[in-house]
């Protein structure tokens, strides 16, 4: 490690994105929109992003190169100071942030609207919710007056976890699962991804489909297998392999915790000639508990 930077590996999910962001050219961003009816003090919610700030690492996190190394170190920040004006505009800094980054506007209604962007490595959908919560349980304390006991899960701990998960030798089985799941996974091409001009368009599934019974799953279940049989159909392929998102907080200490904790990994279903939309659902079904159940081994490759 550089002695000039002190800082923390990336879990396996930002090391995904990383990667991503830098074949694509681009930086990834995780927004979000927050509505505010009634009236608003502006200076107690200022304060009240500063101390949701202060209380999760993770958004005042900045990606610092090390020369040598293949990913940058999660560096902390001491300041916790972030931008709150008008519109957001810009790309991050990821060396020097802030990279959240607030914005708050009027609607056409009179209710106000709070801009929320951050950087994909910082925050998933889940983080969103969490966080308007955040705020607006600080902002509801500083009004009256109060404090906050909040001693929240830091993502530096669950990526550091994280990491001695994959590199325990416990984790072997767990690897072994998800190196299966990408060797065997099929490149699907589409009809209309040949010939854009000639571009034909999946259209909507036939009514007695979408009614057929599906075998109590879930309704995650239940969709994802009207995909897959889609999928198999205009393709031409019996096996296909969809990605799914898993959301990564399977302990309940996780729940309310900030950053990028849910996961893409391959599920992967085999149609049969005379296989039922139940059977297909149920399948299915199982295949996402399978995924559930290793998730923690999940490294991001495949």
């Amino acid at each position: 490690m550089n002695s000039a930077v002190e800082g923390f590996p990336l879990a396996p999910q930002q090391k995904r994105v990383w990667l991503s962001q830098q074949q694509d050219g681009f930086p990834y961003l995780c927004e979000a929109t927050i509505r505010i009816e009634g009236e608003l003090d502006r200076v107690a919610l200022r304060r009240a992003l500063d101390r949701v700030i202060a209380s999760h690492e993770i958004l005042r996190t900045r990606f610092c190169r090390v020369p040598g190394l293949e990913f940058p170190l999660q560096v902390i920040s001491a300041d916790g100071t972030t931008e709150f004006g008008g519109e957001i505009s810009g790309l991050p800094d990821f060396e020097n942030g802030p990279l959240l980054r607030f914005g708050l506007g009027e609607g056409a209604d009179g209710a106000y609207v709070l801009s929320v962007r951050a950087s994909a490595l910082q925050a998933d959908a889940r983080s969103m919710h969490n966080l308007a919560r955040a705020i607006a349980a600080a902002y509801q304390a500083i009004v009256a007056g109060g404090d906050l006991d909040t001693d929240p899960v830091q993502y530096v701990q669950f990526s550091e976890w994280q990491n001695e998960i994959l590199a325990a030798d416990e984790s072997v089985d767990g690897k072994r699962f998800w190196t299966q799941q990408a060797d065997v996974a099929p490149e699907i091409t589409l009809p209309f991804e040949a010939d854009a001009a000639g571009a034909s368009k999946i259209g909507r599934m036939p009514g007695p489909f979408l009614n057929m019974p599906a075998g109590g799953v879930a309704p995650r279940a239940a969709l994802l297998a009207c995909w897959t049989a889609q999928l198999s159909r205009r393709a031409g392929q019996k096996l296909v392999a969809v990605r799914v998102r898993t959301d990564g907080r399977p302990y309940a200490e996780m729940h309310d915790g900030l950053g990028l904790y849910e996961r893409w990994p391959l599920l992967r279903s085999t149609i049969e000639g005379e296989m039922t939309f139940a059977e297909l659902a149920q399948g299915v079904d199982a295949a996402l508990g399978e995924l559930d159940s290793w998730q923690e081994y999940y490294s991001g490759e495949g």
